[in-house]
């Protein structure tokens, strides 16, 4: 079963020397993402038929390339191996096939830049480097994790990273803290840092300066970081949003980028449904006072209540129940729990326990 989703993409970069400002671009489009199965994507672009067709002067190169990528849809895209491949490639190089006398035409004065651009990309079609781009700059890969890590919880690995050097896998620690949000929804925070158990900074930046052809004493700066998170609703299996921002310090050059990936309507400060921590009160006072006297509690019945409440209220309801069994020093509790009762002896092993229910 095809599963489509409508997003919204903005990608903002920019590009400092020291803390001068050398470039900023930004850009948004609007996606028709359908996923096929567990490996496969289709990602629309949805493009303005009425759009401006002719090309500044100013930046022509730039601004003539990224025309050329709008040939570049839909994009068809499986995973095999961890490794992600375009497979509707023939169809771009025809399409710039059939273009490319348009274009002379159309700008005459500038036929050898056009012809080199359209050359350049169409060799580039013929191997991997619309891939090693996508690895390198585009938030669309990301996607393609969210099955491995859906269930990873608190979790640091061993990883690459393409994102830093055209070319390039960099050794990487991957850092995933997994929080709950919503009764339906997750949010999955990472950080991704240099594994200087695999390769150290120094040596790096040394063979960095050997590619460059620059002096061992020339002063060289490399770092980076990638983080973001993803939101990930459990209830229909469906990402919501996924933001990256990535830092990387490079010789005297520092490039930060922001890309964010969200569903068409998505609120982030969106109310959940349920009841009120002031609407429950009553309730909860005799839930207390059962737990001060008769020191039981039918786990079922009481999972019922803290289903009705709101997932933002919980916290609140928690730090009640926490405080009335620390004030009391309630030690003793019997979870009934139908064909087996379970029995805790101790402050700490009750509050264990109401922490496992509320899941905190």
């Amino acid at each position: 079963m095809m599963k489509i989703n409508n997003y919204i993409c903005t990608n903002l970069e920019t590009i400092k020397n020291n803390e001068d400002i050398l470039n900023t671009n930004e850009s948004t489009g609007y996606y028709e993402i359908s996923l096929k199965g567990d490996n496969s994507l289709l990602i629309l672009k949805k493009v303005d038929e009425k759009a401006e067709e002719n090309i500044p002067d100013n930046n022509f190169s730039i601004s003539f390339y990224n025309k050329l990528k709008e040939y570049f849809n839909p994009l068809e895209i499986i995973l095999e191996d961890k490794k992600f491949y375009v497979v509707n490639k023939e169809v771009f190089l025809r399409k710039l096939n059939e273009k490319t006398f348009d274009y002379f035409r159309k700008y005459p004065t500038k036929i050898e830049i056009v012809n080199k651009i359209l050359f350049a990309m169409k060799e580039s079609l013929k191997y991997e480097n619309l891939e090693q781009e996508m690895e390198e700059t585009s938030i669309f890969p990301y996607l393609f994790k969210i099955d491995e890590i859906k269930d990873i919880g608190n979790k640091t690995i061993e990883s690459k990273t393409s994102e830093i050097y055209s070319g390039y896998d960099i050794p990487t620690l991957k850092t995933y803290v997994t929080k709950k949000i919503h009764r339906k929804k997750i949010k999955i925070n990472f950080e991704e840092k240099l594994d200087e158990s695999k390769s150290l900074p120094e040596q790096i930046k040394s063979a960095f300066k050997q590619m460059l052809e620059l002096s061992e004493t020339e002063p060289f700066e490399f770092d980076f970081t990638i983080k973001g998170y993803y939101i990930y609703n459990t209830e229909t299996e469906t990402v919501e949003k996924i933001e990256v921002d990535k830092k990387i310090k490079f010789y005297n050059v520092t490039t930060s980028t922001k890309r964010i990936l969200k569903l068409e309507g998505f609120d982030e400060n969106g109310t959940d449904e349920g009841r009120t921590y002031d609407e429950v009160g009553k309730e909860l006072f005799e839930y207390l006072d059962k737990l001060g006297h008769k020191k039981e509690i039918d786990r079922q019945e009481f999972e019922k209540f803290l289903d009705e409440i709101a997932f933002s209220e919980k916290p609140k309801i928690f730090k009640t129940l926490k405080w009335y069994i620390e004030t009391n020093k309630i030690g003793f509790l019997e979870l009934i729990e139908g064909e087996r009762d379970r029995i805790y002896i101790s402050e700490k092993e009750v509050l264990k326990v109401f922490e496992e229910i509320f899941d905190m």
